[in-house]
C-alpha cells in the first residue's frame, strides 16, 4: 500500500467453521448453495461484524477504497500431518472470501467492489485459535 494512507479501519474477529460460497447444485429448477454450512458462516460473520462496530450503534459504513486483510482459520482433519500448518485442500480461499459478502449486509461497507486491495490465507486452527476468521478492513486515501 505504498502511498496510501489509512483513515477509518475495523478488525472483526468470526468465531466458527469458515465456509466456502460459490458452489452450486442444482435440483431441477432449484439451484442452492453445495455447502449447508455457508448459512451458519455468514450469520457468524454478520453476528462478529455487528459486534465490532458495537451492534450498528453510531456506525457509518466504510466509504471509498477499501484494503481487506483476512486469515481463515480451519480445522485441522485427523489425516492431516502435524508438521503442515497450512491446508492446500478445499475449501478454495476466493470461495472463502465471497463469503465476506455478508459485511455488506451488515453496512460494514456500501459494497465489496470497494475493495482494491486483498490480503488472504489459509491456516489451521489450533489450541491457541479455533476455527473461524480474523478480518481487518480499513479505508485507504491515495
Amino acid at each position: 500500500m505504498e502511498g496510501r494512507r489509512v483513515t477509518r479501519e475495523l478488525h472483526v474477529v468470526v468465531h466458527g467453521r469458515p465456509a466456502p460460497q460459490g458452489s452450486k447444485n442444482s435440483y431441477g429448477r432449484n439451484v442452492v448453495e453445495a455447502s449447508k454450512q455457508l448459512m451458519p458462516w455468514r450469520e457468524a460473520v454478520k453476528w462478529a461484524a455487528l459486534k465490532a462496530t458495537s451492534l450498528g450503534a453510531a456506525w457509518e459504513p466504510l466509504v471509498g477504497p477499501l484494503g481487506i486483510d483476512v486469515t481463515f482459520h480451519l480445522p485441522r482433519p485427523a489425516s492431516a500431518p502435524k508438521r503442515r500448518w497450512s491446508p492446500d485442500r478445499q475449501p478454495d480461499l476466493d470461495k472463502l472470501l465471497r463469503s465476506l459478502d455478508a459485511l455488506t449486509e451488515v453496512n460494514v461497507w456500501l459494497d465489496d467492489a470497494q475493495v482494491i486491495d486483498v490480503t488472504a490465507r489459509k491456516r489451521y486452527a489450533d489450541h491457541r485459535r479455533g476455527p473461524g476468521a480474523d478480518i481487518h478492513v480499513w479505508e485507504v486515501t491515495c
